[in-house]
């Protein structure tokens, strides 16, 4: 039986009107034996550059706050992890909040069912990184870890 560790993660914190506390982006970080997936994203290392494009008007409203540090590739690192060895993102939907940080890990397979896609009206609209992380390691392949 394959070994598995999740990691919760806060990738992201928001401030929305009339929420007392705010609320957090929450993330699973998969820990397999021999490679990492991430169960959606948080905000992203690029929510801090362009609010606008991410949220749009919503942001007004729903009041991120962006700390590059709360960014998922930056927590991924932050728990000795190479960023690269996340192979995999599964979105369980497309809100900004979920998917913002996609382009931190271009060579992540991203996966998302085809109803949410459709919802989301992502094709035509929105470019995936497509990967090339191809298949999951083979059992005893190594993983890098810097602790």
């Amino acid at each position: 039986m394959t070994a598995l560790k999740v990691h919760h993660l806060n990738c992201g914190t928001t401030q929305p009107l009339a929420t007392a506390g705010g609320l957090v982006c929450h993330v699973l970080l998969l820990e397999m034996p021999t490679w990492l997936a991430l169960v959606d994203t948080g905000l992203g290392l690029r929510y801090g550059s362009k609010p606008g494009k991410l949220f749009g008007p919503s942001r007004f409203v729903v009041r991120p706050v962006f700390d590059e540090a709360e960014a998922a590739i930056r927590q991924v690192q932050a728990l000795g992890f190479n960023p690269h060895d996340v192979r995999d993102i599964v979105l369980t939907h497309f809100d900004a909040d979920h998917v913002g940080g996609i382009a931190d890990f271009p060579w992540a397979r991203i996966h998302l069912t085809g109803d949410e896609a459709n919802a989301a009206d992502v094709r035509g609209k929105v470019t995936l990184p497509t990967g090339t992380a191809g298949p999951p390691p083979q059992a005893g392949a190594p993983r890098t870890r810097s602790r």
